[in-house]
């Protein structure tokens, strides 16, 4: 049992069009890049929480990021270094920008096939996704 004292995560995601999966999520905001420390943080929450649930499947690792926020949403770039993009890979997981999520919120019916296709698009990445990314999959999605 979690002590109520100690963080926990921020999300437990899941989608109803698959049921055994779920991310562990946590989300950051910072006026300068993205800390690679975020992504042991959410390893941290991981692992309490295959220690506690025991679940069947070992949970997505996410990384919300909102980072340069000053900046144009397009001149951002990269969320992480490789070193650690590879890492949240690894882990079946994306570090996703507040940006790309908010151009996909808005650009999809909440009910629609394409929002099926949308979550199926996250629950399979891996690495980052950026603004670039979503703008991309929303132009061969139509």
């Amino acid at each position: 049992m979690w002590d109520p004292r100690e963080w926990e995560e921020d999300f437990r995601i899941t989608d109803p069009d698959d049921p055994d999966w779920l991310a562990v999520a946590d989300v950051t905001g910072v006026a300068k890049g993205a800390p690679g420390s975020e992504i042991a943080t959410v390893l941290g929450y991981m692992m309490k929480y295959v220690r506690e649930e025991t679940p069947a499947n070992t949970p997505s690792l996410w990384v919300i990021v909102n980072q340069l926020f000053h900046r144009d949403p397009l001149t951002r770039g990269d969320l992480y270094r490789p070193d650690d993009l590879e890492t949240i890979w690894f882990h079946d997981g994306i570090a996703l920008d507040t940006s790309a999520l908010y151009v996909l919120s808005q650009s999809i019916d909440p009910g629609s096939d394409r929002a099926v296709t949308c979550r199926a698009w996250l629950r399979s990445s891996r690495g980052q996704v950026t603004v670039v990314d979503a703008q991309q999959w929303l132009a061969s999605n139509p």
